[in-house]
């Protein structure tokens, strides 16, 4: 039997690392059988937690995930302009 949890929400971390171990196990776009249920025994959480994180992950937008990857480029290269530090604005992307 799983120990309680503390929380409800698991980190986003943690989301992560679920989702980028679930990818490890698709085969032809789809996931491999039993999957879900060895990676919930893999990182400690229910079996319905890591599915939820997957459907999460699955049905984002394409257009979504190129607006967070061109943020999270534009950020990055402000930090690099600014040697590291965080005292910057970070323009409207459209």
């Amino acid at each position: 039997m799983m120990p309680a949890r503390t929380r409800r929400e698991i980190p986003y971390e943690t989301k992560l690392k679920v989702v980028n171990h679930l990818i490890q196990f698709m085969a032809l776009g789809k996931l491999k059988r039993g999957a879900i249920s060895s990676t919930a025994a893999l990182f400690g959480l229910h079996r319905d937690t890591v599915s939820k994180s997957w459907s999460s992950f699955r049905d984002l937008d394409s257009m979504k995930l190129e607006s967070v990857f061109l943020t999270f480029q534009a950020v990055m290269r402000l930090v690099l302009e600014k040697k590291g530090g965080n005292q910057f604005r970070l323009l409207h992307l459209s």
